[in-house]
């Protein structure tokens, strides 16, 4: 299955390799949406498969605008793992000096090229099985657009300085809103149909189909009605020498409440304690010191 998507994307687009163009009966807006940025998260990347068979059992097209759909990280698909050589959503605009580097730079270039109005990167998660929105806390289009097409109620709002080299920053700086979603474990078959649903909605948004290739009926019904709750980041955690976590965090939360005063992480220089009521979110099981990030210390509001 997996080498099957690949030679179907591999030359698709002469323009950008492993990415495929779907063309509107009228001009509109330029839209990208990424799957298996991380090469075992297939859940993106089978949502679209599944889009693109209802299209073509319907004999219709997208009825304006253009769709690009990229397969983020190629290799890694193949092989089923994360990454080959580095993270690939921390390694935009690009380099020479890695397999994820260059292949950042060409979507950078792919990008930088085209007028984007609007970009939905896809992911899953290796722990824990949570759905989630993310997206740039400093970004009220970004933000408007994760409330628009998304009724899952947990965010994640990260600041600028506490990350680095993500692909929806690349598309932000150059004016389009951009937003990611956790659809679920990598391993939950309910994946590809939060994928689905959201690609829709995304699409939907930007009027380029209509109400026969809609969400589901829950799903847009549930947009907006419940309450939502942001987790904003405070700080990064690094993978410091000696670094380990020394409290417990559930695989089924997204963030883990650390009570004001008490301990959550040591390295070798020093005890990590929390200030305030905190919150762990997306912790790291297993620390490496090529890790980017091993997780993220954040505050907690609901609106």
């Amino acid at each position: 299955m997996r080498k099957e998507i690949l030679n179907k994307l591999k030359d698709a687009n002469p323009k950008l390799s492993y990415s495929i163009v779907l063309e509107g009966k009228e001009k509109g807006p330029h839209l990208m949406i990424f799957g298996s940025v991380h090469g075992n998260e297939p859940a993106g990347t089978m949502g679209f498969f599944k889009f693109q068979e209802e299209l073509d059992k319907s004999k219709a097209t997208l009825q304006k605008g253009k769709l690009t759909f990229v397969l983020g990280n190629p290799l890694a698909f193949e092989k089923d793992v994360r990454f080959i050589d580095e993270n690939l959503n921390r390694a935009f605009p690009g380099s020479q000096d890695t397999y994820e580097g260059k292949r950042a730079k060409e979507i950078s270039e792919y990008i930088e090229t085209n007028e984007i109005e609007a970009l939905l990167d896809i992911h899953s998660l290796g722990h824990g099985d949570f759905k989630l929105v993310i997206y740039n806390v400093e970004s009220e289009k970004n933000q408007h657009l994760a409330r628009s097409i998304s009724p899952i109620v947990d965010h994640f709002a990260y600041h600028l300085d506490h990350v680095s080299g993500l692909l929806v920053e690349k598309a932000t700086q150059h004016g389009a809103s951009s937003m990611v979603i956790e659809t679920g474990n990598h391993t939950n078959p309910e994946g590809a149909l939060v994928a689905l649903n959201h690609l829709k909605s995304f699409l939907a948004h930007y009027q380029l189909i209509g109400h026969q290739f809609a969400p589901t009926t829950d799903f847009q019904q549930s947009i907006g009605q419940q309450e939502t709750c942001i987790y904003e980041t405070l700080r990064i955690l690094k993978p410091t020498p000696g670094f380990r976590f020394t409290v417990d965090f559930s695989d089924d939360e997204v963030g883990t409440l650390i009570p004001k005063d008490s301990p959550y992480a040591q390295d070798n220089k020093r005890q990590y304690i929390a200030e305030r009521d905190l919150y762990l979110v997306m912790p790291h099981k297993e620390i490496t010191y090529e890790d980017h990030d091993v997780g993220f210390i954040c505050i907690k509001k609901t609106i």
